[in-house]
């Protein structure tokens, strides 16, 4: 498969931000030593049993990336959106943000390249390795994030702060609006910051009734997204 519509492969790769700088030669023998796939909604791109050597390029749809605690319970680390990578990007043993799986939870489009020949390509062109430790970088800190929020905070300003941060990841925001088209499961959105089901539920039906946002099963409408950044914000210093 080399893509969809007029997108093709090379096109989706010229636009990862990490291959933004590199030459026309460069990119076509990416496009050449990658392939790609669609992975549908709820399949599994990666896990322990068996272990893909492999590090992917995600042109469209999400993923979520989870660990699961020695009772099986699920914790969501993170989620990933069009345009970052993952897999196995560093040697083995170096990666700080190893996680167990990576399903889909859209339909995706992935790109995948050996981690041999990707890290031959870093090594042919260092200014898409810097932007890489930036990218990993970015993403830790909004794990990092995640966790204090987790250990300090109370679960409304978790969820307004999980509302608002996947708005500026993932969302439209335009004139006081953000729309999301994300779609998790309230069950999901509970692992991502550490509560009930239940709670979450009670917590964006309060939410919906104030006036701050809509939502059904793939969107989030964020009516008042200023307010709701403000408000997150005055929450934390409360607790701070």
């Amino acid at each position: 498969m080399t893509g969809t519509g007029s997108q093709t492969k090379l096109w989706y790769l010229k636009n990862f931000d990490i291959f933004g700088d590199m030459d026309a030669a460069l990119i076509e023998q990416l496009d050449r030593m990658t392939t790609s796939q669609q992975v549908r909604k709820g399949e599994l791109l990666y896990f322990p049993a068996q272990r893909s050597r492999a590090v992917f390029f995600l042109k469209h749809g999400h993923v979520k990336i989870s660990r699961f605690d020695e009772n099986g319970r699920e914790m969501i680390v993170d989620i990933l959106g069009p345009g970052e990578i993952f897999g196995e990007i560093f040697p083995e043993g170096q990666d700080s943000s190893s996680y167990d799986t990576v399903e889909a939870l859209d339909d995706v489009l992935i790109c995948a390249i050996s981690p041999e020949d990707f890290r031959m390509l870093l090594n042919r062109h260092p200014e898409a390795s810097f932007e890489l430790v930036k990218q990993v970088g970015f993403r830790m800190r909004r794990i990092e994030r995640r966790l204090t929020d987790y250990l300090y905070c109370d679960v409304v300003t978790r969820l307004i702060r999980l509302l608002v941060s996947l708005a500026e990841d993932f969302g439209k925001i335009r004139q006081g609006i953000a729309t999301l088209s994300l779609p998790l499961s309230h069950s999901e959105i509970a692992m991502l910051i550490g509560a009930s089901r239940q709670t979450v539920t009670s917590v964006l039906g309060q939410l919906r009734s104030k006036g701050f946002l809509e939502y059904s099963r793939h969107h989030i409408i964020i009516k008042q997204y200023e307010n709701l950044r403000r408000l997150a914000q005055q929450q934390i210093q409360q607790h701070s």
